[in-house]
């Protein structure tokens, strides 16, 4: 029985693993070219580069599941007008010892709009809007036909182990990204708050909630006064 709890823990922590470094890789390379095109064009128009954050472990639900999402965006201003470039993805943490069970993970690309307001000395309220491009993914492992094999156990008992193969299910639709932020600012260059996120769709509207760490990516002279 331990051998097969392992097993199936091991098929776990790969396959969220696998999903955890293609996320990982979409935010590095979306970060990295809006970060190259805000740059070109800022020696020549008041566009600038505001703030740079990531969501590191958010807490998600849906109507039919839960789990745990991360993510990370880039944010460019004009005057007092926020443009937000945002990944997040996730996925359920399942562990059976059955077998393989069926999981879902989503992702989405948005793009939004939206204010700063200031609260207190150092304390702001960040709202956002927008659209965005929304995937939500099911794995279902199916049992490939023939496979399994049969070994002694303890005390003379059998055991059989089979081999699956995911079958992956994507329902890509138009999301309604909607985002509020309560942020504290510790610094001139740093800020940490509460994230609450919402993406409303078609297939299935999904609500994360969770810690953020925010760079501000402005010059200090661009900054609120702390003294």
């Amino acid at each position: 029985m331990l051998k097969i709890i392992t097993i199936f823990l091991s098929f776990y922590g790969y396959t969220f693993n696998k999903f955890i470094k293609k996320t990982m890789r979409k935010i590095t390379f979306l970060l990295f070219f809006t970060s190259l095109l805000v740059t070109a064009q800022e020696e020549n128009t008041k566009i600038k580069l505001h703030s740079f954050s990531v969501t590191p472990l958010n807490v998600y639900v849906n109507s039919n599941a839960g789990g745990i999402s991360l993510g990370a965006d880039l944010v460019i201003k004009k005057d007092k007008h926020l443009v937000k470039l945002t990944l997040l993805g996730g996925g359920e943490i399942n562990i059976s010892t059955l077998g393989p069970s069926r999981a879902e993970s989503f992702y989405e690309i948005d793009l939004l709009y939206g204010r700063e307001i200031r609260l207190k000395k150092r304390l702001f309220l960040d709202i956002y809007g927008g659209i965005g491009y929304f995937n939500q993914v099911i794995s279902t492992p199916e049992k490939i036909p023939g496979s399994g094999s049969s070994s002694s156990g303890f005390g003379g008992f059998s055991f059989g182990t089979s081999e699956y193969e995911n079958n992956i299910e994507n329902n890509i639709t138009i999301g309604l990204p909607l985002q509020s932020r309560i942020r504290f600012q510790t610094g001139r260059r740093f800020s940490v708050g509460l994230q609450l996120h919402a993406n409303l769709n078609l297939h299935r509207s999904i609500y994360n909630i969770g810690p953020f760490l925010q760079w501000n990516l402005q010059t200090v002279s661009d900054f609120y006064c702390f003294v």
